[in-house]
């Protein structure tokens, strides 16, 4: 094939993901099409032409387009749990394919995680297929119980979740476990003080930086230590194909946190939710974040002691009507750990690995982990005590010293790459001296990390 047919096949598969970022699917699948018009086997369109179907819950098209990735390709890990989870999303009978292939993912992998989130959904789904008819019946569900078909008019239902994380559990941060003790704990804990002075018990707040810092950790853990429920919203869990019907999960989550009120709602990806009404064509999306607007100001029901947190990547492409007072009134850059929270995070999980290490052994981790996330650092431990448990099969009990650790962190070549890839992106796009004045310390740390 041509050079010149490569490179522009290229070029729309990074049109498409741009576009899929942020939240516009049905362009993003244009230009993806458009890849493989230009190179009809490009493994990388097809996989996230299949994921953005995957994403709009047509399960069907996703299936055919993911089974045209070939050879090698087709067998990595995150190509596995996207293929699982497009099997699991079409019926019954490929839920063993589903199951199948996402227990391949191994340990070692840095999607084993993801895995096994992906596994656990697969099998309580199956759990819930073999329910008898009458329980099934009573749940709001948008599947048919013998294919993909959607019910017009049916409306999604969010369970909240119980997290059994503590605070304990997030490492770092000192100074923004003051601003969620003051816009969560103190308003759940002392809710009189804040009638007393009128003021309200809501709150809104936006996290942002790079991947892997710990944002869906921080509100896991603010969630477990106080027991307040959980209800995480993504974008497949609130588009719908149908007119209206967008609109009405958003509304139907709401009421549900309100109900379960103390409560939290947690958006993932807020800027593909929240997109910037100013780059949406299709109304449909507008109308969505035009409700979420409204249930953001309480105007149909109380919010009272419902606090709604959202995270992104991307803080600029959230439109701006989110971002004032009285919605999400509060910002929080969440930076990559500076080298004291690096030496704490890796203290926690080499203790919770049950792996041995010296204060000055933490001390070189640390240092020699520069622009590692705290997922970054979880995985390379991760990666140790399961290198231990494997000697320890074959009658080896040798303990895991700082060299079998750094030798790890030198052989891993992903290491530190998404912030770094984060930042380089944001100078490409914006420059060195973007947003200065909106975002300063986000403007520093680019010109840092660059």
């Amino acid at each position: 094939m041509p050079d010149d047919a490569i490179d522009k096949a290229k070029e729309k598969w990074r049109r498409g993901n741009d576009l899929f970022e942020k939240g516009k699917l049905r362009e993003a699948i244009v230009a993806y099409k458009q890849a493989l018009r230009f190179s009809p086997n490009y493994s990388n369109a097809l996989y996230n032409l299949s994921l953005t179907y995957l994403t709009l819950k047509e399960y069907d098209i996703a299936y055919k387009l993911i089974n045209k990735i070939k050879g090698k390709e087709f067998e990595k890990d995150d190509v596995r749990i996207v293929f699982a989870r497009i099997c699991d999303g079409l019926a019954s009978k490929y839920w063993t394919e589903a199951k199948d292939t996402v227990s391949k993912v191994k340990p070692t992998s840095e999607f084993y995680t993801e895995a096994e989130a992906a596994l656990k959904e697969i099998l309580g789904r199956e759990y819930n297929y073999n329910k008898n008819k009458a329980e099934r019946d009573t749940e709001i569900d948008l599947k048919i119980n013998e294919g993909d078909t959607i019910i017009e008019g049916q409306i999604k239902k969010i369970n909240s979740i119980s997290s059994e994380l503590k605070m304990t559990d997030f490492v770092g941060y000192g100074s923004i476990r003051g601003i969620l003790t003051d816009e969560i704990i103190l308003p759940l804990k002392k809710p009189e003080l804040f009638k007393k002075h009128n003021v309200s018990t809501k709150s809104g707040i936006l996290l942002y930086g790079p991947p892997g810092v710990g944002k869906t950790r921080l509100i896991k853990s603010v969630s477990g230590e106080h027991g307040i429920k959980l209800f995480p919203l993504r974008l497949n869990q609130v588009l719908d194909m149908y007119t209206g019907n967008s609109e009405k999960n958003v509304h139907a989550l709401f009421e549900e946190a309100r109900k379960d009120a103390p409560s939290i709602i947690f958006i993932d990806e807020l800027d593909a939710i929240g997109v910037d009404r100013a780059d949406i064509n299709e109304s449909g999306n507008r109308k969505t974040v035009n409700q979420l607007l409204i249930e953001l100001d309480g105007l149909e029901s109380d919010n009272e002691l419902v606090f709604v947190v959202g995270a992104t990547n991307r803080p600029f492409d959230i439109d701006p009507a989110l971002r004032r007072s009285g919605r999400f009134q509060t910002e929080v850059y969440m930076r990559p750990p500076d080298e004291t929270d690096r030496k704490d995070m890796f203290r926690y999980y080499l203790d919770r690995f049950k792996i041995g290490q010296k204060e000055e052994e933490l001390s070189i981790l640390a240092k020699e982990s520069k622009y590692y996330s705290g997922a970054d650092i979880e995985r390379i431990c991760k990666i140790a005590v399961t290198r231990k448990i494997r000697q320890e099969a074959e009658g080896n009990d040798s303990e895991i010293n700082i060299k079998d650790l750094l030798s790890i962190m030198i052989a891993d070549r992903t290491g530190g790459r998404s912030i770094k890839l984060w930042y380089q992106r944001l100078s490409d796009v914006f420059g060195t001296k973007w947003h200065d004045y909106e975002y300063p310390e986000l403007a520093e740390d680019m010109r840092n990390y660059v």
